[in-house]
């Protein structure tokens, strides 16, 4: 019994997906749900997948590059045109929100320089804006870089949309998070507690 192309690669079975592009090359430019392969790799935590699928494609979006960390191809399209910084994509997230979430640090940092809001919230029920990305993966390095840039670690919206985990949330949550980059060594909830941990 085969599987379908969508369903390999959120199994993160590479062998299939290989060998369903082989048969079927047209399959890199199926979309589900309004979403790209390469998009439904990153999503399901499949990076080798998703990169393996990014190669294969002969134009990425800037949202497929800032999801697989593909800092060439963004300087390319920025080149072109620059305002794509402030693009939303289908699902609602920006450039800088997925280069955030996948931990893509030099992709993050070419953003922001090149103008990328980092305040700006998701257009989907989330509403996350980048530095909620970067918590909820436990990306610190990137938590940091928003911060230096004047992300706005006081918005507790995380903390009601329960993004990231409580482990995750106590490494990094944004109340505990200054404007100088500095972490305090307890979490502080959404009340301004400050609760050793």
């Amino acid at each position: 019994m085969s599987i379908s192309f969508f369903d390999a690669i959120k199994l993160g079975n590479r062998y299939e997906v290989e060998r369903q592009l082989i048969v079927d090359p047209s399959l890199i430019h199926v979309r589900e749900d309004g979403l790209s392969p390469i998009m439904i790799a990153a999503y399901h935590h499949q990076p080798e997948i998703a990169s393996f699928l990014a190669d294969k494609t002969v134009a990425l979006t800037i949202f497929e590059a800032s999801a697989t960390g593909k800092i060439n191809n963004i300087l390319r399209l920025l080149a072109r045109d620059p305002q794509l910084v402030n693009a939303y994509a289908s699902d609602g997230f920006q450039a800088l929100g997925l280069a955030c979430y996948f931990g893509h640090l030099d992709v993050a940092e070419y953003l922001v320089k090149a103008g990328a809001p980092v305040n700006s919230a998701a257009r989907n029920e989330l509403k996350a804006m980048p530095i909620h990305s970067a918590v909820s993966a436990g990306h610190v390095k990137i938590v940091d870089l928003l911060l230096k840039n004047r992300a706005d670690p006081n918005d507790s919206a995380l903390w009601r949309r329960g993004l990231g985990s409580q482990k995750r949330r106590r490494q990094i949550s944004p109340g505990s998070c200054t404007r100088n980059g500095s972490y305090s060594s307890g979490e502080i909830t959404p009340r301004g507690n400050h609760q050793e941990v």
